[in-house]
C-alpha cells in the first residue's frame, strides 16, 4: 500500500472514529453508565474469565512467596465512568481481600484524556446517587 493510501485510510477511519466513546451528559454525573447496556453484558459474560486469571495470579504470588504488604495491582482499561465495571472490580477486591486480607489492593483506572473522571471519582468514593 503507497504511503499516500495508507494516510488516507487513517484519515477516514479517524474521521469515522470520532465522537465514539466520549463523555456526554453533564461532568460528574455519570450519565455514561445510566445510558449503556451493552458494557455491562460484556463485562458479565467475561466474569467467570477474570476469576480464572484472578485464581491463577494468587496461586503464583502464593508460589512466588512474595513479601508481606506487597500490593495487589488491578488495572482497569478502558474505564469510562467506572459505573460499568465496579461490580467486578468490588468482586475481585473482595476475592483478593479474603485471600491475601493484609496485602494493600491498588486499582489503576486508565482511559482517554477527556474521560469523565470525576464520576469515576465520585462512584468510585460513593459519592453519586444511585452509585454502588
Amino acid at each position: 500500500m503507497s504511503r499516500r493510501l495508507a494516510l488516507r485510510s487513517l484519515s477516514t477511519v479517524a474521521a469515522e472514529q470520532s465522537g465514539k466513546h466520549v463523555p456526554w451528559g453533564s461532568i460528574g454525573s455519570g450519565t455514561y453508565t445510566a445510558a449503556t447496556k451493552g458494557c455491562f453484558d460484556v463485562i458479565g459474560r467475561c466474569s467467570n474469565l477474570t476469576l480464572a486469571a484472578l485464581d491463577r495470579s494468587l496461586a503464583s504470588r502464593k508460589q512466588r512467596n512474595l513479601p508481606a504488604g506487597t500490593p495487589f495491582q488491578i488495572a482497569d482499561f478502558g474505564t469510562a465512568d467506572g459505573g460499568t465495571s465496579i461490580p467486578l472490580m468490588s468482586q475481585i477486591v473482595r476475592y483478593v481481600r479474603a485471600a491475601e486480607p493484609k496485602s494493600p489492593i491498588v486499582v489503576l483506572y486508565e482511559d482517554q484524556h477527556q474521560n469523565d473522571w470525576n464520576s469515576l471519582f465520585k462512584l468510585t468514593q460513593g459519592l453519586m446517587p444511585d452509585g454502588p
